[in-house]
């Protein structure tokens, strides 16, 4: 509880303190819990006091929380926001929105700080199924499309170039030259547009996900997307990423997809590579790149970092991103 010299004030403080529906916890600069206020989810005071507060923290945001409390600690944050997952002894999950601030004494110095956290499971849950809701959606859409693109565009497309491709031959005995160019060139465009066509259907329909797995989906995408592109992607698929959740492989298939649509439309790289693995209980998504990278505080509408993070919320996941002289995307979802 904070101190003060001022009796009312200080008995102000404490009953604050102590009514207040959110936890408050003092830690020291060694992570350890001195002091708390209201304990949840059926742990117990001692549970809590003098036990380290990564304790109550899940792996994947640990080393992010790592970082930033060493920076609020040597006093160049005032204060970090984070959303995390705890589970109680009894295994429930609950969610918690959590702000980290430091705790100033008198002469300035930062040897503890203080957490305030409110259970956010009911808003969060409710978040997720309207999330959950709105890919399900989407994938109904991308299928639905896939299939019509496929029957209907794309086949009249291939036809029209079979057509153009005749008429040159046709054509000759009329020796016009710039007819025969033009037509040669029109059905030129026509391919490529059919090309990207059949790219576009291949990204949308989830039939080699499906049949072959994750890897095998992961690598034809990539390889697909390279030579539309012109570029190569190295890609690495662990061994063991396959037979997950069908949702799990889901998500992370359009995380991937995502991904490399960001390098290769807006990092300027020459170098992009892909990785995916399992680390403990969470699936790992990491995208590299040597491009010109971008300012973090101030994300493009247009690299679809907000669809990734989406997606990686419903998966209790988290997304960190490094970018200067080119640009990692570490992506973390729970199996």
């Amino acid at each position: 509880m904070p101190e003060s010299n001022n009796k009312p004030e200080a008995d102000k403080w404490k009953i604050l303190y102590e009514n207040i529906q959110d936890s408050i916890m003092i830690v020291g600069q060694d992570y350890l819990i001195k002091e708390i206020n209201r304990i949840q989810q059926g742990f117990r005071r001692e549970d809590v006091i003098g036990v380290s507060m990564f304790s109550f923290v899940s792996h994947l945001k640990a080393d992010f929380l790592k970082r930033e409390v060493a920076l609020i600690l040597s006093g160049e944050k005032t204060s970090v926001e984070v959303e995390d997952i705890i589970y109680g002894p009894d295994g429930m999950p609950n969610w918690y929105y959590s702000v980290y601030s430091p705790i100033v004494q008198p002469d300035g110095s930062i040897d503890s700080f203080m957490i305030i956290s409110r259970n956010i499971t009911t808003q969060k849950q409710a978040e997720i199924n309207y999330m959950s809701a709105i890919f399900d959606g989407q994938e109904q859409e991308r299928q639905r499309l896939s299939e019509e693109l496929h029957d209907g565009v794309s086949q009249q497309l291939m036809a029209t170039i079979l057509s153009l491709k005749t008429l040159p031959d046709e054509t000759s005995a009329t020796e016009n030259p710039r007819l025969i160019s033009g037509l040669n060139t029109t059905s030129n465009l026509l391919s490529n547009i059919a090309t990207e066509l059949n790219t576009i259907m291949h990204g949308q329909d989830t039939r080699t996900l499906d049949k072959y797995g994750l890897a095998t989906a992961i690598e034809n995408y990539c390889t697909r997307m390279g030579a539309a592109y012109k570029q190569e992607i190295t890609v690495k698929v662990a061994a063991d990423c396959d037979n997950l959740p069908p949702k799990l492989e889901l998500a992370a298939y359009r995380i991937v997809q995502e991904l490399v649509s960001n390098m290769l439309k807006h990092a300027n790289a020459t170098v992009h590579a892909i990785a995916v693995d399992k680390i403990d209980d969470s699936l790992q998504i990491v995208a590299t790149d040597n491009g010109t990278g971008f300012n973090t505080d101030n994300e493009s509408k247009g690299l679809g970092l907000k669809n990734i993070k989406s997606r990686a919320a419903v998966w209790q996941g988290i997304v960190e991103i490094n970018s200067g002289e080119g640009t990692e995307v570490k992506v973390l979802l729970k199996i």
